[in-house]
């Protein structure tokens, strides 16, 4: 009987030892596979893609592209449920937080995919939003429609406009005001282009 409880536990303790070394073994392998993603992410070659289109030339780059497309996918729904850049004090981080990745990782997710900086899709979304609330709201003030819209100011509004419409926001609520009295259909991506199918 006690030859048998003490085959039995060393089985057990055998077995427990077995499952501790394998466990190591899988802890070092991921601890490997970080470093290398990471010595990736700081170098600065950069594939140059401007859309979702993966194209990697090795397995490792695939998987990496795989991983920016989808952050970059969290970040722009983020963005269109949730209206973080509303507040124009919005940070990286805030987003990265909210993204559920970090702020490195989202940074080069927003540059690879859209060849944007994370400013820059800020105003993206900024602009996009002001469109709207023009259209729907064609009488609103100018500073309500910069507050409303997420900026500071209306030299940062003005600027970020005249890159995302190629217009000025005057002459842009002209030609809005005019297709509107000629009673045409107007979308927000007559004038600004859908980040998503860039």
């Amino acid at each position: 009987m006690n030859t048998i409880i003490r085959f039995s536990n060393n089985v057990i303790l055998w077995a427990v030892l077995f499952l501790l070394i394998a466990q190591t073994v899988f802890i070092l392998m991921l601890a490997v596979r970080a470093r290398k993603l990471r010595k990736r992410l700081k170098s600065k070659s950069k594939p140059g893609r401007k859309n979702y289109q993966v194209r990697a030339e090795s397995t490792s780059m695939l998987y990496e592209s795989n991983e920016l497309y989808y952050i970059a996918n969290q970040a722009v729904h983020v963005m269109e449920v949730r209206k973080p850049y509303l507040n124009p004090q919005l940070r990286i981080a805030d987003l990265s937080k909210a993204v559920g990745t970090n702020r490195n990782y989202l940074s080069k997710a927003i540059n690879d995919c859209f060849m944007l900086n994370f400013n820059q899709l800020c105003n993206y979304f900024r602009v996009k939003e002001a469109c709207q609330l023009y259209l729907s709201q064609p009488g609103i003030s100018r500073r309500e429609w910069v507050d409303r819209s997420g900026f500071k100011s209306f030299s940062s509004f003005s600027n970020a406009f005249g890159n995302f419409t190629q217009r000025s926001p005057v002459k842009w609520q002209r030609e809005i005001r005019q297709r509107l009295k000629n009673k045409e259909t107007i979308s927000v991506y007559d004038y600004i282009k859908d980040l998503t199918k860039v």
